[in-house]
């Protein structure tokens, strides 16, 4: 039997508080995509109006609207909006409450091994000063255990 061979990816939770009126770069380094807008109605606002999510893709002006939350009526929406950091995405909010959304990133398991490599390599000199700045030598590392399957 033939499989084909698949990338192993993992997710990561991903989360935003976009402030009323206001614009964020997503400013991407990995894929990502967005799940759920929710509304935050800390308090009542006193004229209601529709909070409106929309969506522009690297320098073109044009917001193409991908939601409309309502206090009290709708105040969250799933939905499924994959971006990869080519697309330079920004979302923007009009309205009188925030907006939380939320999502994954997707994470190669490559990407993953990488970057925990490079935490470990930047926590070993940090140990090493620690160490020195309290006047004794720094430790040599323990081998890892290996883990039962």
């Amino acid at each position: 039997v033939h499989r084909p061979i698949e990338e192993s990816r993992t997710m990561a939770f991903w989360g935003l508080e976009l402030k009323a009126g206001k614009t964020a770069d997503l400013g991407l380094t990995r894929r990502l995509v967005i799940k759920q807008a929710a509304l935050v109605v800390n308090t009542p606002a006193k004229k209601q109006e529709p909070c409106v999510l929309s969506v522009s893709i690297g320098d073109d002006p044009q917001k193409f609207v991908v939601c409309r939350l309502h206090e009290g009526h709708l105040e969250q929406c799933p939905m499924e909006l994959p971006f990869c950091p080519d697309d330079r995405a920004k979302v923007h909010l009009t309205g009188n409450h925030p907006v939380h959304l939320t999502g994954f990133l997707e994470i190669d398991e490559e990407d993953e091994l990488e970057e925990m490599e490079e935490e470990m390599e930047e926590a070993k000199p940090a140990k090493k000063a620690a160490a020195i700045a309290n006047g004794k030598p720094a430790k040599p590392a323990k081998p890892a255990k290996p883990v039962p399957e």
